[in-house]
């Protein structure tokens, strides 16, 4: 497990814990951005560094399972609806996938920011 905190003005702003599995797998769990740090462009940033980190662990596959409230945000970073081994049973939540090795995956920018993530630590499990 990779568990990140990202900090802004040092305060942790957000949380994503990394589960990176042998067959190229990376399950994000315990996505979180704090509610008064949302709506800035934060989730954009996290999501984007994460992926990254999965990227460099040697990961190609993104799973997560997204609550109904961010599932556009997530479709929108290129994640679609697929199951996947180990994904929720819950009904409340959607698994979704983002394959990295497809070329034809869209990025999607990040906006510009009002407050910058300035730190970025992997918290020892």
């Amino acid at each position: 497990n990779h568990p990140l905190v990202f900090l802004a003005d040092r305060r942790v702003v957000g949380t994503i814990r990394i589960d990176i599995k042998r067959n190229g797998r990376a399950i994000f769990r315990l996505v979180t951005i704090d509610d008064p740090w949302q709506g800035q462009g934060l989730g954009t940033t996290m999501l984007s560094m994460a992926e990254d980190h999965a990227r460099d662990c040697g990961a190609d596959t993104l799973c997560l399972n997204a609550v109904p409230d961010a599932y556009r945000f997530y479709t929108r970073h290129g994640y679609a609806p697929e199951r996947w081994e180990g994904c929720t049973g819950n009904p409340t939540e959607i698994p979704v996938v983002k394959h990295l090795a497809d070329p034809a995956m869209p990025f999607t920018a990040a906006p510009a920011m009002s407050v910058a993530i300035t730190e970025v630590m992997q918290v020892a499990s």
